[in-house]
């Protein structure tokens, strides 16, 4: 996580497992780990679920409550050299605004950045995530 002057805030590790339900079309992603922020170390989580709709080509991706929450929905595309990119649409959280966006290689490697602006928070989430 880094501030938007490019001051480091901290740093995530942990592990994200992917279910299927090939028959909804759905992934539900789960995340847990440790959050290090300067002299603290915190045990974080969250859960999404994801839609996809193959015929056109993108996902939206929801907050993974009851009822489900929409966070936000994701066009595909090819890009050079085969990777696929997406460009979230944007989220409001009260007065603060969620940018994502997405880069796939090969389908092993996935770079999310996530870019959060408003009058309470302003940082950038650079996530990676690759297949064990």
């Amino acid at each position: 996580m880094t501030a938007v002057t490019g001051a480091s805030l901290g740093k995530f590790k942990g592990t994200v497992s992917f279910v299927s339900d090939k028959e909804r079309m759905i992934l539900s992603y789960k995340e847990k780990g440790d959050l290090k922020t300067f002299n603290k170390k915190i045990k974080v989580f969250k859960n999404y679920v994801y839609k996809f709709n193959s015929r056109e080509n993108f996902f939206e991706v929801y907050f993974d409550e009851k009822p489900l929450r929409f966070f936000h929905a994701v066009k595909w595309k090819e890009a050079q050299g085969g990777i696929m990119v997406g460009q979230g649409s944007t989220h409001k959280c009260s007065q603060d605004i969620y940018q994502l966006s997405y880069q796939l290689f090969s389908g092993h490697l996935l770079f999310v950045n996530c870019k959060v602006s408003g009058p309470k928070k302003n940082y950038i989430i650079n996530s990676t995530f690759f297949k064990l």
